[in-house]
């Protein structure tokens, strides 16, 4: 879509695509260990004793978070820590984006009554640990279990649900789980969650190189691409940094 740039023969969908991307060709880094590498790229910190950076995802949440849905949720990978921000800024991990979302909806033989019996007697077993045994641990693991509690409440979860899209829709992302991934995070953005990080590993490729890069590379065109078709159709592209 771009005269002149040259795009690999792996990435036909993005090549087509080309003319709504900045492609940033001055990126470098020295960090050659794994970890550091992935600590680096998810908070622009370089791994240092003593202080916990919070990723990028963890920044946004803290800024932008509103409703009842997490402000950083990670598709298809583990995403970074919240650091020094503490654990209510901690991304919301989605394993497998082709699988319901484990733990969203309570059993069907749990009334609501008993639900609300339930975390009321949970609130009164808090209470109770944190007047003896006071700590930030432990006011961190109350924030995340009021968090759960307010989500699982609210109707917004449905923006996991990816069997509310048409299957050709479904189809168009692909069947892979990066795919998948890829439409929950344009379901989510639209229900206002401000950072969606998805991941595909599989690129430490020390081996058969190119026949492995063409394997990854089929499900990221393909999502990609659909990922961008879709924002850009309803207007959310104009508002929606996309970083690969």
């Amino acid at each position: 879509a771009l005269p002149g740039v040259a795009v690999s023969e792996h990435l036909p969908g993005l090549a087509r695509r080309l003319d709504r991307v900045a492609l940033v060709r001055s990126l470098t880094a020295r960090e050659g260990n794994h970890d550091r590498a992935r600590y680096l790229m998810h908070t622009g910190q370089p791994p240092q004793g003593g202080a916990q950076h919070p990723a990028l995802g963890a920044w946004v949440a803290d800024a932008r978070t509103r409703g009842s849905l997490p402000g950083y949720v990670a598709i298809g990978g583990p995403g970074h820590g919240p650091g020094l921000l503490g654990a209510a800024r901690a991304p919301f991990v989605v394993r497998d984006p082709t699988e319901p979302v484990r733990n969203l909806a309570p059993p069907p033989a749990v009334t609501r009554e008993r639900q609300g019996d339930r975390a009321a007697l949970w609130r009164s077993l808090q209470r109770g640990f944190e007047r003896t045994h006071a700590s930030p641990k432990a006011s961190a693991h109350r924030t995340v279990v009021e968090q759960a509690l307010d989500m699982r409440a609210s109707s917004s979860t449905l923006a996991f649900d990816l069997e509310r899209e048409p299957a050709a829709l479904r189809d168009r992302y692909g069947a892979s789980a990066f795919g998948q991934g890829c439409l929950m995070a344009r379901r989510l953005v639209q229900a206002g969650v401000p950072f969606v990080e998805v991941g595909l590993p599989g690129w430490d490729t020390h081996e058969d190189n190119e026949a492995r890069v063409r394997r990854l590379c089929g499900p990221l065109d393909t999502g990609l691409s659909a990922l961008l078709d879709d924002l850009e159709a309803s207007g959310l592209l104009s508002e929606t940094l996309v970083v690969w």
